[in-house]
């Protein structure tokens, strides 16, 4: 008897007037159906074998079986084709390895951004020096780690920055990232980089200097500009993040557009988290479930409309209805204890950046610790590579938690005090997925059994 390849398991039924949408988060596949093609899917997950599964269809409508059979290949074959079927992987058990390293290597940054949420700004005493930063640099590469991102602050204000990424290139042999806003990059710091293959991440906030400069302040724009045409003018691969916030949530899709046109290689959104000087600024800078659902629409909406641009559109709140979450469905929405370790300014091992200024995160310090012993001992980690949407009471029993995953747990933390508490994303996600699935139920889309 012949089985029956099934929708997995982690899937998203969303249903308005008796039409049902269903998608399979794993590949990003959507299928709309009346109630009768949703009871057959859920024949499918009861009856594995083909002839019987045509036995029970005909049953239950009242048809020939080999009519049955018949309308159901059919039926599959449009599951198929629409991405929704297959996708679920065996859970991976033991210590993973990590594959990226982010290494906050100052805190000093010729900005005042008001909503920095490590409060950057003056160099630290407590920063680690050269020396150091390559012994953990080389921790890193030991663990199997493939990629080190600098991070700060800025990492350009460093005077020993490229001796720093020359020791990731050339005597580690692996790729290094900068997370920078340019404003203090040379002529000649960008021909070294190149030479060096650096990946470039850049901080810009806005498409036009006026949406920019409210948070990076007067004249960064610019000074961004001159040093993304200097990236430009030598060939380095570069992508723009930017941070979606109440003063700028309108200009997402024209951002989208404007690192198209500079030839940036991705442009990834992220929504503001409430932490470090963000929180002085909360009231003018938070949107509203409503504006952050409207950027999340516009983003949708490129993603689908660019599929074969050369740019790369990041929202990761979209990417399980676009593309599929892979094996990540279920899983926490980062990779923290799972592919990333994060080393702060001054050697503290922590989960992640949101987290790398509260104390109870503290994992230990690479000037007594070694990383691999903090990495395969530290019980938190443990929390971020075990814990599902399924183990965290205020998830459970949410509709899209297979989309997000169970929501950023840092910034449960930062809100709540509890790594299990309800996350910053929660309503807006709640709304915007409720949203966008119902304009997936339209008479117009159904395939019927």
């Amino acid at each position: 008897m012949k089985q029956v390849r099934t929708l997995p398991r982690k899937r998203i039924h969303h249903a308005k007037n008796g039409i049902h949408l269903f998608v399979n988060p794993y590949r990003g596949g959507k299928f709309v159906t009346d109630g009768t093609g949703a009871r057959v899917l859920d024949l499918m997950d009861e009856v594995s074998g083909e002839e019987e599964l045509a036995d029970r269809i005909a049953a239950e409508f009242n048809i020939n079986p080999y009519e049955a059979a018949a309308r159901f290949i059919a039926f599959f074959d449009h599951l198929e084709k629409r991405g929704m079927l297959g996708g679920e992987t065996e859970e991976v058990s033991g210590v993973p390895q990590p594959k990226v390293g982010f290494l906050e290597v100052t805190r000093a940054c010729a900005t005042r951004c008001r909503l920095c949420y490590v409060d950057s700004g003056e160099s630290r005493e407590d920063t680690l020096g050269k020396t150091e930063l390559f012994d953990v640099i080389d921790q890193m590469v030991d663990m199997g780690v493939q990629f080190i991102a600098l991070s700060g602050g800025d990492p350009l204000v460093r005077p020993d920055m490229l001796e720093i990424v020359e020791h990731i290139h050339d005597t580690r042999g692996i790729t290094a990232g900068l997370s920078t806003s340019l404003l203090t990059l040379t002529e000649e710091t960008a021909r070294r980089m190149k030479e060096l293959e650096v990946l470039v991440q850049v901080s810009l906030d806005g498409s036009v200097a006026e949406i920019n400069d409210w948070n990076r302040g007067d004249g960064s724009y610019e000074k961004t500009m001159h040093g993304v045409e200097l990236l430009r003018r030598h060939g380095i691969t570069f992508r723009f993040a930017y941070i979606i916030n109440k003063h700028n949530i309108g200009d997402v899709d024209r951002m989208v557009e404007f690192a198209d046109r500079l030839e940036a290689k991705e442009v990834a959104f992220g929504k503001v988290k409430i932490a470090g000087r963000a929180k002085k600024h909360e009231s003018e800078a938070y949107p509203t479930t409503e504006e952050i659902a409207g950027a999340y629409h516009k983003l949708y909406r490129k993603e689908i409309q660019m599929r074969e641009a050369d740019l790369t559109i990041r929202c990761k709140h979209n990417q399980g209805l676009v593309t599929g979450l892979g094996v990540r469905v279920g899983c926490l929405p980062c990779g923290a204890g799972r592919n990333f370790i994060q080393v702060s300014h001054n050697g503290d091992i922590v989960p992640c950046s949101l987290l790398s200024n509260e104390t109870e995160f503290y994992l230990g310090n690479v000037r007594t610790d070694r990383l691999q012993d903090v990495w395969e001992n530290a019980p938190v980690f443990n929390f971020f590579r075990r814990t599902t949407a399924d183990d965290i009471d205020v998830c459970r029993n949410c509709p899209a938690k297979y989309l997000c995953g169970g929501g950023c747990r840092a910034d449960a933390y930062l809100r709540a005090g509890d790594l299990y508490g309800t996350c910053g994303d929660c309503e807006d996600l709640l709304y915007y997925y409720d949203w966008i699935l119902d304009r997936g139920c339209k008479k117009e889309f159904v395939t019927a059994f």
